[in-house]
């Protein structure tokens, strides 16, 4: 019997068998587009043309979970840090992201928007399809501008109050653009 290797790009193929040799057919195909499949083993010798066993490995793409799990964590951690207190995503309005003369009271939070977003990007990271590709692709995004825009807001806060921004910044807005960053870059992976 014969192995046919199959993932997304070469690289990857050559990175994970670099001693397959005639061992293994290293194939790049992505299965998800099912259209492609049937064309691109035609391409191959007869004899490989059938296949007697199939062994699915496809995976999480971890480094785009990883990402959607920090950036998840954002909404529990500290967006607004005193000395006396701290605040975590789900008492900062979503609304404060656009205006921070919103009141503390109204709305949904950012922890919430942090969370779903978070939550596409890990659907994205377990269904590897192109759709959820962009989708992860949209929710790494939506993270970043959740990190600054709220940063962005506690400065104009912090500014109009006359208070030092250190004396306010929580961790959880650099959680979440880290996060959405690696979603961002993992592309799936």
């Amino acid at each position: 019997h014969r192995i046919i290797c199959v993932a997304l790009r070469r690289d990857e193929l050559e990175a994970a068998f670099p001693d397959a040799g005639d061992a293994a057919t290293l194939l790049p195909l992505d299965l998800s587009a099912t259209d492609t499949i049937l064309p691109t083993l035609a391409t191959l010798p007869g004899e490989l043309q059938t296949i007697d066993a199939l062994v699915n490995c496809a995976g999480i793409g971890w480094a785009t979970f990883v990402g959607a799990a920090i950036a998840g964590a954002s909404a529990l951690l500290s967006w607004v840090d005193t000395s006396f207190s701290s605040v975590n995503g789900f008492d900062v309005p979503a609304a404060f992201l656009v205006d921070y003369e919103t009141g503390f009271d109204s709305g949904f939070s950012v922890g919430l928007v942090a969370l779903v977003l978070a939550a596409a990007a890990m659907l994205a990271a377990v269904v590897r399809q192109p759709a959820m590709r962009q989708l992860g692709r949209v929710a790494g995004s939506g993270l970043v501008a959740v990190g600054v825009l709220f940063v962005v807001q506690l400065y104009r806060l912090a500014d109009a109050s006359d208070v030092s921004m250190s004396d306010l910044l929580g961790v959880a807005p650099f959680a979440a653009i880290v996060g959405g960053v690696t979603v961002l870059v993992a592309k799936g992976r």
